[in-house]
């Protein structure tokens, strides 16, 4: 019922422009390769995704993998921030590549990576050092504290660097070629399982969560660099790194800073919860006005001119 009534809404909104309104192998053909294409890239995906829990409900306690669970729950909150953004500036990129106008589809790609960055980077490192207090303002329960905060600090580090990392697959799907979004995806699951199952079995969760951050940091270092080589050079070197160390930086400081403040006040649960989000929106704040494309996009704002992402 929903695919009818999708196609129904779909082709009633086509324009009229003449032509026949049914697909045909011909008009479909040069697609097929890289349909096939996003279909390996999302079964791998979710090879990646999920390999750990797979290969740790068979290694774990049921109890340690309560903890396991828990701690990656908490982490997957990165997602909830990245995903929107992904798909938001996915179909901008399109369009700017269809269109031929490279340089508007490299400025917004350059904005979107220092975005991304602000929005993840802060806040996966305020949960890294809180991790313990979140869950203990979560749960009220200390024991899951004490044995889930280190796994939890591991993947939300790992999921931060992941989120920004995804953005190569908006560039190649916007320019059309995910052979090396692919090769990488594959390599990516030829490394990974193997060697969580092999942490996971010497040290159980913590193993397989810094097995995740190394992972993360190799591609975060070597591969986004390696990708931009081959489809955008004007972004290779010092440019990468140089447009991404602000908010790394800016929003770490951020975060100890403030952490160090507000360590010596007693709180509750709820006082927990409020100082962890108060670190968090300071340090994403600081990490926002040390970097220069949101530092654009909020002059923007404040001009009351349209947001460079839009």
């Amino acid at each position: 019922v929903e695919v009818a009534v999708l196609m129904w809404r779909t082709y009633a909104l086509f324009p009229s422009a003449g032509g026949p309104r049914s697909a045909t192998p011909a008009s479909v053909r040069h697609l097929f390769r890289f349909s096939l294409g996003v279909a390996f890239v999302t079964s791998l995906s979710a090879v990646v995704t999920q390999s750990d829990r797979l290969i740790l409900s068979g290694i774990l306690t049921l109890r340690d993998f309560a903890y396991f669970s828990l701690a990656t729950l908490v982490a997957s909150s990165i997602s909830l921030v990245s995903g929107p953004l992904g798909a938001a500036l996915m179909p901008r990129l399109s369009t700017l590549a269809a269109a031929n106008d490279r340089q508007a589809m490299l400025g917004l790609y350059r904005t979107g990576l220092q975005v991304m960055c602000v929005a993840v980077v802060p806040l996966a490192i305020t949960v890294a050092v809180h991790a313990d207090d979140l869950l203990w303002a979560w749960t009220g329960n200390r024991d899951v504290a004490e044995h889930a905060g280190r796994t939890l600090s591991l993947y939300a580090l790992g999921n931060s660097l992941a989120a920004i990392a995804a953005l190569t697959y908006c560039l190649q799907f916007a320019l059309g070629n995910l052979r090396w979004h692919m090769v990488g995806t594959a390599f990516l699951v030829i490394v990974l399982v193997p060697g969580q199952i092999y942490l996971a079995l010497h040290f159980g969760a913590t193993g397989a969560g810094a097995f995740w951050l190394a992972v993360n940091c190799a591609f975060f270092l070597l591969w986004i660099p390696f990708i931009h080589r081959r489809f955008a050079p004007e972004l290779t070197g010092a440019r990468y790194f140089r447009d991404l160390a602000p908010a790394c930086i800016a929003g770490a400081l951020a975060v100890f800073a403030v952490t160090v403040v507000l360590e010596a006040m007693p709180h509750s649960r709820l006082g927990a919860a409020l100082q962890i989000g108060g670190v968090a929106f300071v340090a994403t704040l600081c990490a926002a006005l040390a970097t220069p494309g949101t530092r654009s996009m909020l002059s923007r704002l404040e001009l009351g001119k349209r947001p460079l992402v839009g």
